[in-house]
């Protein structure tokens, strides 16, 4: 074979691995955005992964207010719920499976008793300029309860959220009553419940 044809060759070969590997890199950093970071991830019994995230607001910590409109144009804050309610606020992504396996428990939580408890979905997924995903999951999954959109990364961050999806529960008063980091499962039903009772 011709050494100068061997050697376009390779460096075709070199040239396509380097444009892989770094178009791999960019993707790669482009969509970390809200993944815990590795050390932090303990692996449970039934295969999923259990986060601890430091950045977590705790128990008794005032939750920062928010003003956000849903997918159907309505202004929703957290204030215009205190005194009142409790509020389970999520923050979510459309293409996360963790997120979208907790939305059958989130509905049955929704059909408790009373006018006790509001459920928030932020999503937090959709990336600026970019179309809202949130009409279409509302629709494929059947929810009845608001999905907030375009929140700024300062607000999610003000929520120390690093992974989808991270829930908090807010008592009437304003200060997180519970926290959870990963799909919403039955015990979590049943702890929120537990909570709302008077």
């Amino acid at each position: 074979m011709d050494r100068r044809l061997l050697k376009k060759g390779l460096m075709a070969v070199t040239g396509i691995a380097l444009m892989t590997l770094i178009g791999y890199s960019y993707y790669d950093t482009a969509n970390r955005d809200f993944s815990a970071p590795p050390e932090a991830v303990a692996e449970m019994p039934d295969g999923e992964e259990e986060r601890i995230n430091p950045d977590l607001l705790q128990p008794g910590t005032p939750a920062p207010d928010l003003a956000l409109t849903a997918e159907d144009g309505t202004f929703y804050t957290l204030e215009q719920f205190k005194g009142n309610q409790y509020v389970l606020l999520e923050f979510f992504a459309s293409t996360c499976p963790h997120c979208q396996h907790s939305v059958a428990n989130l509905k049955l939580l929704q059909q408790n008793p009373g006018d006790a408890l509001q459920i928030l979905a932020v999503n937090a997924g959709d990336k600026l300029n970019n179309p809202s995903t949130s009409k279409a999951f509302k629709e494929a999954f059947k929810i009845e309860y608001p999905i907030l959109e375009w929140p700024t990364r300062a607000l999610v961050d003000s929520y120390g959220v690093h992974g989808f999806p991270t829930f908090y529960l807010i008592a009437p008063d304003g200060s997180i009553a519970w926290v959870r980091e990963g799909t919403f499962r039955d015990e979590d039903v049943e702890a929120v419940q537990a909570l709302l009772k008077p």
